[in-house]
């Protein structure tokens, strides 16, 4: 019995990785600009990347803030990695 070979051809929506990019509202303007430069940079490549402002929040309370599965980032990442699911393919 000959079983026909099946191929995978990579598309963007399958094998493109997600990023996601956050920064806090208090870091300042030039911060939150570099951080939108870098995403429209590389977006072309990974058309998965997710870039974010946190409000009232700044590199030391986002980070806190991972401790606390109701925070803001905590609420974002959950919905970034479970709730936006991959499309499988055939």
């Amino acid at each position: 019995m000959t079983v026909p070979i099946q191929f995978f051809i990579p598309t963007p929506d399958l094998t493109t990785p997600r990023l996601l990019l956050t920064i806090g509202q208090d870091e300042g303007e030039e911060y939150i600009r570099q951080m939108n430069e870098f995403a429209a940079a590389w977006r072309r490549f990974l058309p998965h990347l997710t870039a974010t402002v946190i409000p009232a929040t700044n590199h030391f309370s986002m980070r806190a803030a991972l401790d606390d599965a109701e925070s803001d980032i905590s609420r974002l990442i959950w919905r970034e990695m479970v709730e936006k699911p991959r499309p499988r393919p055939d």
